[in-house]
């Protein structure tokens, strides 16, 4: 060095001497280095801190990025980004480095993944089901949503193809029920059975064709059981005796006024009784199936009863009320109590039509336009929601998990959990959906736009 040079020198020391900051050894593998401005570019001679960093995609020096972290990122690479492997990047969105070095989301899902927000997630349509990107759209394991199987069915734009378990029928069909290996259902003038082994076969008439208008059924072990609403029967016959003269249970209740007035419009039955209830006289009714006792009516003065379930204490039923809204309700009553003691659970509903029960709840249909489905507990309190807007609901039943129902109106058979949460379409396109069913596996319904039963993986 020169003699002016040293001279210049000195005098920056002298200078930077006065402010009373150290001296700094510069070393070229640091990330961040303290400059000192000259004495002539600043009056106040302030020391002035510059980070030395890379954008997002620029190589950083491994070691220096090691001991910096995300200071290894100018401050214009903005939030998330960071040194990963000598190189920064933005751990908010890079798929390879997903909220932190290393974190790739290729190794959590198979395929498809993105990064967002620091989280990996499957990118639309795909779906994450069991740490897999799925589009459910057409996975027959996955279809409409996580963990729903075809069965072997096609899987298309999200639904499972449904199968018909009885073609298209003479007559409307009013109600269904099924057990282990068959379904049965009523229609104007019979009451008929399917087997499920033998598709293609023709339906076994149940009940001499000399039923006027038999409506609701209900299955036990041995026997099908039927109301008819015309002549006011509740009757039952054998299953492995169709077509045999059918048993009835009981008569009309009233008889005065020249045809029958008493409109039973449903049943259920249990290992003890018959249950049923009657639009014409506004009851709600009860009858020991052995030991010939009489019936019994549990309730009276009802608004048109339409539906009638039971648990191990109670019968549960449906009054419809009138055409005005508001004037439909669901209520209780002891079973084994003539007059008993009416609880109301749910009342001012609009046009309940179908209910079911489950250990806790009591579930129904409002179908009206636009309908719901709801719930409520057994023991009475607040009205769940479980789906709202829909077009026309029908029929309903339960699982453990999912509550069923099909939509009259817009032709839809659809599904909701019973903790409340999205609904689920199952089946499109068909034809007045109404009467419903469900087993381990499967969905039922019958249509009765054409009379015809199907199913699908529920």
């Amino acid at each position: 060095m020169g003699a002016v040079g040293f001279f210049f020198s000195m005098l920056a020391w002298s200078c930077s001497s006065s402010t009373n900051v150290p001296p700094e050894t510069f070393n070229p593998g640091d990330a961040s280095i303290l400059f000192h401005p000259d004495s002539g570019s600043d009056a106040n001679l302030v020391d002035s801190t510059v980070n030395v960093t890379p954008d997002v995609g620029a190589p950083v020096d491994a070691s220096d990025a090691a001991a910096a972290g995300d200071g290894a990122c100018s401050p214009e690479a903005g939030a998330g980004a960071r040194a990963c492997d000598g190189v920064c990047v933005n751990t908010l969105n890079d798929p390879k480095n997903c909220g932190g070095c290393g974190q790739q989301c290729d190794s959590l899902f198979a395929t498809g993944a993105l990064c967002a927000k620091g989280n990996c997630e499957c990118g639309a349509p795909l779906v994450n089901c069991g740490q897999k990107c799925t589009d459910v759209t057409n996975d027959v394991d996955n279809c409409g949503l996580c963990g729903h199987g075809c069965q072997g069915a096609v899987c298309s734009s999200g639904l499972c193809a449904p199968s018909p378990v009885t073609n298209a029928a003479a007559g409307v069909i009013m109600d269904l029920a099924i057990d282990a290996t068959s379904v049965y259902w009523t229609v104007a003038g019979a009451v008929y059975l399917k087997q499920f082994a033998t598709p293609g076969s023709s339906p076994t008439v149940i009940s001499p064709l000399s039923q006027v208008d038999p409506r609701g059924i209900a299955v036990d072990t041995t026997n099908v059981y039927w109301v008819d609403f015309a002549s006011g029967e509740v009757a039952y016959t054998q299953i492995l005796a169709p077509a045999s003269t059918p048993t009835v249970l009981v008569q009309p209740l009233l008889k005065d006024a020249g045809p029958s007035p008493d409109q039973p419009i449903d049943v259920a039955v249990d290992a003890n009784n018959v249950y049923w209830v009657d639009q014409g006289s506004g009851t709600v009714n009860e009858k020991p199936l052995r030991g010939g006792g009489a019936a019994i009516v549990l309730a009276t003065g009802r608004n048109h009863p339409i539906a009638v379930t039971f648990d191990s204490k109670f019968v549960y039923w449906a009054d419809h009320g009138t055409t005005q809204t508001g004037t439909g309700s669901i209520n209780r009553v002891a079973i084994g109590q003539a007059l008993g003691t009416v609880t109301p659970l749910a009342t001012s509903q609009d046009q309940p039509e179908e209910l079911t029960v489950d250990a806790t709840s009591v579930y129904w249909t409002n179908r009206s336009n636009s309908g719901t489905v709801n719930g409520v507990p057994v023991g009475g309190g607040i009205v769940a929601v479980l789906a709202s807007n829909q077009g026309g609901p029908h029929g309903v039943v339960v699982d453990s998990s999912w509550v069923y129902w099909t939509n009259y109106n817009d032709n839809m058979v659809k599904k909701a959990p019973l903790t409340g949460g999205s609904t689920y379409t199952l089946a499109t396109l068909q034809h007045n959906p109404s009467a419903i069913a469900v087993d381990a596996k499967n969905v039922y319904w019958a249509n009765q736009g054409d009379g015809s039963i199907w199913k699908v993986a529920k």
